[in-house]
């Protein structure tokens, strides 16, 4: 996997960055972040990608693997705790998930708890990943048709109405 590194820092303060860009890309070499001789890290559908303040996060169905690309360090979300689980679960022929056969991303700001569904089938599931634990973290009981996210919080909808996710975080 190559990324291409549009402009350089310049300086990184307490108030801010300030960048030096161009805009010639095709002047520009890419920069190698992880080698793989079978295009290890490709999409298959425009729903399997999100992308949020911890990174953006890309499904690869026909591996069944989930990577979470963050700068340039890339991770297999799929190796922390649930490979076994993902190789039987994440189905590769999704279409759509306004369709009943897909996959949705939400992310939780508050919380700081990223979601995942899958809607196909036999092979439905919600479950939740913390990246301060750098885990996955539950499965979920429910499985929304969409996400999304504003200032007031998240927001799930299904065919039966919407619903307000509200997570109680207790200190231990």
């Amino acid at each position: 996997m190559h990324l291409l590194q549009l402009r350089d820092t310049l300086s990184n303060t307490d108030e801010g960055t300030s960048y030096l860009g161009t805009a010639d890309i095709f002047n520009m070499e890419p920069q190698e972040v992880t080698y793989s001789p079978s295009g290890y890290i490709g999409c298959q559908s425009y729903f399997d990608t999100h992308v949020n303040v911890i990174g953006y996060f890309v499904i690869d169905a026909v591996h069944r693997r989930i990577f979470n690309i963050n700068g340039d360090k890339v991770s297999n979300m799929t190796a922390l705790n649930t490979l076994k689980w993902f190789d039987g679960n994440l189905v590769k022929d999704v279409i759509n998930p306004f369709k009943n056969n897909g996959r949705i991303w939400a992310f939780n700001e508050d919380t700081n708890i990223l979601y995942l569904v899958q809607n196909v089938n036999n092979k439905q599931f919600t479950i939740s990943f913390s990246p301060i634990a750098n885990a996955w973290i539950s499965f979920h009981d429910y499985n929304p048709i969409v996400g999304i996210t504003n200032r007031n919080g998240l927001f799930w909808f299904d065919k039966h109405g919407i619903y307000a996710i509200s997570i109680i975080m207790v200190d231990s």
